[in-house]
C-alpha cells in the first residue's frame, strides 16, 4: 500500500479535505494520513511515498525534517531544497530573465545589522547609499516589503521619500525590497498543480482578506486567459514548483507577474467559492495519488541549471479556470 503524508500548519479546511478525499476515493491504491512529528534523530526516516508540505516554509524545524525525508526518496511537494528560504529579489530577476513583465524592483540592505554582524561586516557596502538612484528607478508610489516571507514584517505602500524612510525605520534587520506599485485594472490568481493543471480565480489583494476572493467566475477574454496561464506555467516550471499560486495583474494591456512565490497559497473553504475549493481538493488529491503510485525514486530535478534555464518545452495547461467544468481525468506532470 502506497502512503501519502500531509504536513500542515494553521489551515482549517484544505489539508483535511485532501486527506479525506484520498481516503474516500482512492483507498484501493493509497493511504493518506496527517503526519505526526516528534523530536527527530538522524536514524528516523518517514515511510511515505509522497508528502504534501504545507508548513515547513514557515517552520525551520519542520523544514529540516522534510529535507531528511527526501534522503529516503520521498517525493516532497514542494521540493524542500528549492522551496526555502524564498528570495523575492532573485525570483523577480529570474522572471524578468524569462521575458516576463515584473514591477521594477530594487533590493536594499537592512536598516539594522543582522544578528551576529557589525559595521565591519559591511565594508563592501557603498555608504552612504545613493537613495535617489533607487527612488528614480522604482518611482512612487512604491511598496517596501521583506525579501522573504518568513520575516513577520508587513508590506508598506509609500508615496514619497519621507513615507519610505518612516516605513524603513520599522524593518529592523530584515533585508527589504522596494518595488514599483502597479495600479492594476484586473488581477487574477492562478493555482498551478503539477506544473500543468490550473485554476484561475478573481482575486484582489487590496481588499480585506475575507473579500479578496471573488464570488463570481472570472470575466476574461479566452486569448488573454491563454497568455496569463502560459506565464503562470512558465514561472512554475522554471522555479520547479509542483504546487504554487501565481498572481498576474493587467494594466494598460500589459501582464505583470506580481506574486509567484506561493508554495503554500491560501485555500480555505469559507473564503472561496465551493467550485474552486472542491476543484483544488480533487486535483491535489489526484496529483498526490499519481506521484505515490510511481513509487519511491531518486529525484533528478535537484539541479540549479534546470530551474535557471526552465524547460525546453513548457508543459501544456490541462485544467480549466473557475466557472467551467473541469476535466474528469487529471493529467500528471511527467
Amino acid at each position: 500500500m502506497k502512503k501519502i503524508g500531509i504536513l500542515f500548519g494553521m489551515e482549517q479546511s484544505f489539508p483535511f479535505a485532501v486527506n479525506d478525499y484520498i481516503n474516500q476515493n482512492r483507498s484501493k491504491f493509497v493511504k493518506s494520513e496527517l503526519i505526526t512529528i516528534k523530536a527527530q534523530n538522524i536514524e528516523d526516516f518517514y515511510d511515505y511515498n509522497v508528502i504534501l508540505d504545507r508548513a515547513s516554509n514557515d517552520i525551520p524545524f519542520y523544514h529540516s525534517i522534510m529535507m531528511q525525508a527526501s534522503l529516503s526518496n520521498v517525493k516532497i511537494v514542494n521540493n524542500p531544497f528549492w522551496n526555502y528560504p524564498p528570495d523575492y529579489f532573485f525570483n523577480f530577476s529570474l522572471a524578468m530573465k524569462l521575458g516576463i513583465n515584473v514591477p521594477r524592483t530594487a533590493i536594499i540592505p537592512s536598516k539594522e545589522n543582522p544578528l551576529g554582524t557589525g559595521p565591519d561586516s559591511f565594508r563592501n557596502l557603498l555608504y552612504p547609499l545613493n537613495w535617489q538612484e533607487v527612488f528614480d528607478y522604482v518611482g512612487f508610489p512604491a511598496i517596501i516589503k521583506p525579501n522573504n516571507s518568513n520575516s513577520g514584517i508587513n508590506a508598506f505602500t509609500v508615496y514619497n521619500e519621507n513615507e519610505f524612510f518612516s516605513a524603513y525605520d520599522f524593518t529592523g534587520s530584515n533585508a527589504m525590497i522596494l518595488q514599483e506599485y502597479i495600479d492594476f485594472e484586473k488581477y487574477f490568481r492562478i493555482y498551478v498543480i503539477g506544473k500543468k493543471s490550473y485554476r484561475m480565480v478573481d482575486y484582489d489583494p487590496r481588499k480585506p482578506m475575507h473579500l479578496r476572493f471573488s464570488q463570481e467566475a472570472p470575466s476574461i477574454d479566452s486569448e488573454i486567459e491563454k497568455e496569463i496561464v502560459k506565464i503562470a506555467i512558465k514561472i512554475c516550471s522554471a522555479l520547479g514548483y509542483d504546487f504554487n499560486a501565481v498572481d498576474i495583474a493587467i494594466k494598460d494591456n500589459k501582464y505583470y507577474a506580481m506574486s509567484f512565490l506561493n508554495p503554500v497559497p491560501l485555500i480555505e473553504r469559507n473564503l472561496m467559492r465551493a467550485e474552486d475549493f472542491n476543484w483544488l481538493v480533487k486535483t491535489t488529491g489526484e496529483y498526490l495519488v499519481s506521484l505515490a503510485l510511481e513509487g519511491k525514486y531518486i529525484p533528478s530535478e535537484y539541479t540549479w541549471s534546470h530551474y535557471l534555464k526552465g524547460p525546453k518545452t513548457p508543459p501544456k495547461p490541462t485544467a480549466k479556470r473557475r466557472g467551467r467544468k473541469p476535466k474528469e481525468k487529471i493529467e500528471e506532470s511527467k
